[in-house]
């Protein structure tokens, strides 16, 4: 009897500590923002960027330091376009991408094209000219 109750009041003090860690790992989560349709152009810091790690090439600070490098959408066509709103390649904003000098020192530096989608706010694709 006394080693029943002993187990049961052990399970019950394991579940406890369960439930709380899980709640924990979910406090330390950052919010998601939410998309919002404001244009990239003339406003590299008036958007929310998607911080899923599944839709992100590079972090957004570093897209964020070369945003007033655009280029003309008219030249990527032929490009994959969003994964979520379907929007063409051409419609897409596009600049030109370099990263952080501490990566070029590192030789793991990065630069090209990289595609943003205006209202889903991702990094939809990013073709790599220069790799050191």
């Amino acid at each position: 009897m006394f080693y029943a109750l002993f187990g049961v009041l052990a399970c019950a003090i394991a579940l406890y500590f369960l439930y709380q860690l899980r709640k924990d790992v979910h406090r330390f989560k950052p919010p998601i923002p939410k998309p919002d349709n404001r244009p990239l152009e003339d406003n590299p810091f008036g958007f929310a960027p998607n911080t899923d790690h599944k839709e992100t090439n590079f972090p957004w600070r570093d897209v964020i330091d070369c945003m007033g490098e655009k280029l003309p959408a008219s030249e990527f066509t032929e490009h994959r376009p969003c994964p979520l709103c379907a929007r063409p390649s051409d419609e897409l904003e596009w600049i030109k991408f370099s990263s952080p000098a501490w990566t070029w020192k590192h030789m793991a530096g990065r630069a090209g094209p990289l595609s943003i989608c205006p209202s889903c706010k991702i990094q939809v694709e990013f073709i790599c000219h220069v790799m050191n």
